[in-house]
C-alpha cells in the first residue's frame, strides 16, 4: 500500500537572480542590528582598554591575554567590516573578556 500524497502542491522553484517566495525565510548576513550594535559597543570598550595597557610591565599571563584579546578584536573589526554581525558579537565578546582579564597597571601617584 502507498502512503497518502499530502494534498498541499509543492512550491514552485525559484529562478536564480529571482526574488524567493513570500514565505520563504532568507539568511542574511548582517541581518541581527542587535549584533551590531553590540560588537561596535563590546569593541569601543575593549580597544579603549588595550590601548590603556603598557605592554612592556605585561606578565606571561597577561601578555598572552594581551595578544589574544587584540587578535579577536582585529578579527571582530574585519567581520564587522564583511557585515558578518553575529561573528563580530561572538569575537568582540571573547576580546572584551580577555582585555578585562588583564591588570592594568597606571601610573603611580
Amino acid at each position: 500500500m502507498t502512503p497518502p500524497v499530502s494534498e498541499a502542491s509543492p512550491s514552485p522553484p525559484t529562478a536564480p537572480g529571482s526574488p524567493a517566495s513570500p514565505g520563504a525565510q532568507t539568511v542574511t548576513i548582517g541581518s541581527d542590528e542587535n549584533d551590531r550594535t553590540e560588537a561596535e559597543r563590546l569593541l569601543n570598550d575593549t580597544d579603549a582598554r588595550l590601548a590603556k595597557v603598557d605592554r612592556a610591565h605585561l606578565s606571561g599571563e597577561d601578555a598572552s591575554n594581551y595578544r589574544q584579546a587584540a587578535e579577536f578584536a582585529r578579527s571582530a573589526h574585519n567581520a564587522l567590516e564583511q557585515r558578518d554581525y553575529l561573528a563580530a558579537s561572538s569575537l568582540a565578546k571573547k576580546a572584551y573578556v580577555l582585555a578585562n582579564s588583564i591588570a592594568v597597571k597606571g601610573p603611580s601617584p
